[in-house]
């Protein structure tokens, strides 16, 4: 019995991503594929500011995440002297204004493209989950 709901619950899931993904037209996946390419272009660039926010602040990107994790988790501790958290503090601020700055880039990309920011999720997540969708994206992309 429970194998048979699950067989149904699969074949749902597997129809629903296959009728999603025909209501995928050609024009809007070239969107998506332009403001794919937009958001990576953005994502790499704000890498790099944000490990040198980390670095200007005389900390390795290692050592910031660490005592970022422990100021996250209350039962991961981290040995850190007074100094580092100063600067973690410091780095952290920049580290979140280089994402609000970034997070407002994408949006206006993304919506540039002609897609809804919600348009843009749907449609990447199912290309993380359909092949087919995924080869339709790459054959845009290098076409």
């Amino acid at each position: 019995m429970l194998k048979t709901i699950t067989s149904l619950i699969l074949c749902f899931t597997t129809t629903l991503m296959v009728a999603q993904n025909q209501d995928i037209s050609d024009q809007e996946l070239k969107q998506f594929a332009n403001a794919f390419q937009q958001v990576r272009m953005i994502n790499q660039s704000s890498q790099q500011k944000m490990i040198k926010a980390v670095q200007d602040e005389d900390l390795t990107v290692e050592r910031f995440n660490l005592i970022n994790q422990a100021e996250q988790n209350p039962n991961k501790e981290v040995e850190a002297t007074d100094d580092e958290f100063k600067k973690y503090k410091t780095a952290m601020q920049s580290v979140e204004a280089l994402q609000a700055e970034v997070q407002k880039q994408l949006e206006s990309k993304i919506k540039e493209s002609g897609l809804t920011l919600e348009r843009f999720q749907q449609i990447s997540n199912l290309v993380r989950s359909d092949k087919s969708l995924q080869q339709r994206l790459t054959a845009l992309m290098q076409g």
